[in-house]
């Protein structure tokens, strides 16, 4: 091994488990809250966070020097800056880019040439979840082979743009789907969208207030369950997408595996097939469509009339299930589980899927992006205008969701509702309303600003300045206004305690 890739390795090593790395080398800049609120997605500390981008950006220095190019370890670098450091990852990946683009027009041979090739729709990939456009340019730019390198080296040009094509999709699909709707119907009529992206936007379309596309695109979906059942890849990723139905339309989902039934056995079993074991040892194989089947009849968002319809619509799976118990075989502690439980969506290296909210977040967050429009300066007036206290909570929950698609929006979604919280009344009611959106603008933020801990300690102290219903009376306890002042005043001091434990 050269100096250079052990120099490589051990400067990944602290980048994959940041340690204390030195302060010569010059990082992009960013603000503060943004690295708070990436430090706090990351599950790590802002410092740990900014000595890890140290250590990236000298880890791109080191392979922007290396003679040959190191093709896995500038992999491995693309992917981690979007994650890592997503202000700087454009400035960066387009220099990586220049790197392969460089190596490929002078690649020795074939095989060098597939894979820089390979590794560039990797790198552009990562940088379409920043800039789909630029990415697309660039992509645009591959060089030509060299012509000795043959036909097999052409056809990898030929092929370059379309397989970039699909893997940008899928990783804005799965990471920022917000950002495919625009391009919907465009999609739908190329017939590019796989079934992990389909059920990955339905679920975003549904959350959204958008439900009536998002139906079209699932009964789009479950129209071509006949030529995907002839990709083996594509059956598996159907098989995905049929998980997510449940929280987009639960008859959708019955149809969609009413459908597995006409899928021949042979295609719907195979490696990918799994066994289903019982608490007693007894063990029953499944195909990996019956496999889907129950795994979205035990994640419980089927009700038992749905459960009981999917189950019929598959005989062969019915019969099996009637030599162990029938569906009742499925429930319950001791419930037979064909692997580990089940998960609403595969989430690709590096992209957070985010959590399921309720239904009445989605027309929340699709009046929010109507209000803001193209003018954020003024989003937080329009907002706390036209929502009213009551819509409090909402709010709260769409500033979560928004969280993992649009931090900046999540933020204005939080001011505007605290902007609302003045009007509340009772004060104890404010008080309960302030403890929550003290802990979610934690949750969404990294860490809650002073202003907001001054005005949480100041209705602390109306609270336990408020008369009593009878001062000529004893209180016996606390009362509701000195316990809701006690809740308030632990949960602020346990969040101050986190962002300054000495404070």
């Amino acid at each position: 091994m050269s100096r250079s890739t052990n120099l490589f390795s051990l400067v990944l090593v602290p980048l994959l488990t940041p340690t204390a790395f030195a302060q010569q080398f010059n990082v992009v800049n960013s603000n503060d809250k943004e690295l708070r609120r990436s430090a706090h997605r990351m599950r790590i500390t802002p410092e740990r966070l900014r000595q890890a981008r140290r250590a990236l950006e000298e880890a791109t220095g080191i392979v922007g020097r290396m003679d040959p190019v190191p093709v896995p370890q500038l992999d491995q670098l693309s992917s981690l800056w979007p994650q890592v450091h997503g202000t700087a990852a454009r400035e960066r990946l387009e220099q990586l880019y220049g790197v392969l683009r460089r190596a490929a027009a002078d690649a020795p041979d074939e095989a060098a040439y597939r894979q820089q090739s390979q590794a560039a729709q990797a790198l552009l990939a990562s940088l379409s979840e920043v800039d789909a456009n630029r990415a697309a340019v660039l992509g645009r730019s591959w060089p030509e082979p060299p012509s000795r390198l043959g036909q097999a080296a052409a056809e990898v040009r030929s092929n370059f743009e379309t397989e970039l094509g699909k893997q940008s999709m899928r990783r804005i699909g799965m990471s920022n789907p917000e950002k495919l709707v625009p391009r919907l119907e465009e999609l739908e009529r190329s017939g590019t969208l796989d079934p992990m992206v389909s059920g990955r936007l339905a679920m975003h379309l549904t959350q959204s207030g958008r439900r009536e596309d998002a139906l079209h695109l699932v009964d789009h979906m479950i129209g071509q369950l006949d030529q995907a059942a002839r990709d083996p890849r594509l059956l598996s990723e159907y098989m995905s997408f049929l998980s997510v139905l449940p929280m987009v339309d639960p008859e959708r989902a019955v149809t969609a595996a009413t459908a597995l039934a006409r899928v021949p056995k042979d295609l719907g079993g195979g490696p990918a097939g799994m066994t289903l074991q019982m608490p007693g040892g007894q063990r029953l194989d499944l195909t990996s469509a019956e496999t889907a089947i129950v795994r979205m009849v035990q994640n419980g968002r089927l009700g038992p009339a749905l459960a009981l319809r999917v189950i019929d619509a598959n005989p062969d799976l019915k019969t099996k299930l009637d030599g162990i118990g029938g569906i009742d075989a499925l429930y319950g502690p001791n419930a037979a589980r064909p692997g580990p439980s089940p998960e609403t969506i595969s989430a690709m290296s590096g992209n957070y899927v985010g959590p399921y909210f309720p239904s009445d977040t989605g027309p929340v967050i699709a009046k929010i992006r109507n209000l803001v429009g193209a003018d954020p300066a003024s989003a937080v007036k329009k907002l706390t205008a036209e929502f009213q206290p009551e819509h409090f909570q909402q709010l709260l929950r769409a500033a979560q969701q928004l969280s993992f698609q649009d931090p900046d929006l999540a933020s204005t979604v939080l001011e505007s509702a605290r902007g609302l919280l003045g009007r509340v009344e009772p004060l104890e009611k404010r008080a309960q309303l302030m403890t929550t959106l003290i802990r979610i603008w934690s949750q969404v933020e990294g860490e809650v600003e002073p202003k907001l801990y001054r005005e949480g300690f100041v209705l602390v102290d109306d609270l336990r300045q408020a008369p009593r219903a009878s001062e000529q009376t004893p209180a016996v306890g606390a009362g509701p206004s000195r316990a809701a002042a006690d809740n308030l005043e632990r949960t602020l001091v346990a969040e101050y305690a986190r962002d300054d434990f000495e404070a």
